[in-house]
């Protein structure tokens, strides 16, 4: 294995981690759901707090 390929994995996966913790910051804290797929609010009768918490 070159350098260059270590740290190029090694950036891809901070950047994927980066992506999961911002969305699940989003879900968990901000309440922001509509960046759940399929996600409808207006037909969710759930409580929002406790979706956001199980997602996020």
């Amino acid at each position: 294995m070159e350098l260059a390929e270590v740290i190029g994995g090694t950036f891809l996966s901070i950047f994927v981690s980066i992506i999961c913790f911002g969305s699940a910051y989003l879900i968990g804290y901000k309440k922001d759901l509509s960046i759940i797929a399929g996600y409808d609010e207006s037909s969710s009768k759930g409580d929002k707090d406790k979706l956001a918490k199980k997602v996020g």
